[in-house]
């Protein structure tokens, strides 16, 4: 079998599969809790500044961890 699927890339491609589904996974889980986050702290109004970091920072991440 040639590809990402061959025996010497298996290991890389399931690390791979594994951190990009965590990465997604935190994505699901920390952006929905951020509005009640924000809502205990005094920062109310910087609410779209950290959900917008969070997303570039994850875009970031991946662009430079696939370099």
């Amino acid at each position: 079998m040639d590809g990402i699927f061959a025996r010497e890339y298996r290991a890389v491609t399931a690390c791979f599969t594994a951190i990009m589904f965590l990465t997604g996974f935190a994505a699901l889980v920390v952006v929905p809790t951020l509005p009640t986050a924000a809502a205990d702290l005094p920062g109310v109004a910087l609410f779209p500044l950290v959900a917008g970091c969070f997303v570039a920072a994850g875009l970031l991440g991946g662009v430079l961890g696939g370099t």
